[in-house]
């Protein structure tokens, strides 16, 4: 009986021994794991916070945009003006100098037949 026994220990201290090895492997590997995990969501934390920064920057940039573009439309309407100052002037300009070409010859009228 002794002779049957051995194998039969032998064959349960491998199967313990593969157990054991078996447990510490995946042991070993959930801490390898959960240190994986852990280190994706400090990963995402910084995502998350690089992508706050940026959609609060791309707001700003957007809110610098519409004045620039508003200041871009309100220097166009005063471009026009401006311009059609310059024309009300020009015009001005033009019917002094024809009231002082009259002022100095007075009669020429006369003679524009």
């Amino acid at each position: 009986m002794a002779d049957m026994d051995a194998p039969l220990i032998a064959m349960l201290v491998a199967l313990g021994i593969f157990l054991v090895l078996t447990i510490v492997g995946l042991v070993a590997l959930i801490r390898q794991a959960r240190r994986l995990l852990q280190n994706a969501q400090a990963l995402q934390s910084k995502v998350d916070e690089q992508l706050t920064g940026l959609t609060s920057k791309q707001q700003e940039t957007m809110e610098l945009l519409a004045a620039v573009e508003s200041q871009s439309q309100n220097i166009s309407e005063g471009a026009a003006r401006l311009t059609g100052e310059f024309q009300r002037l020009s015009a001005l300009l033009n019917e002094v100098t024809a009231a002082r070409a009259r002022l100095r010859n007075p009669f020429s009228s006369l003679f524009d037949f």
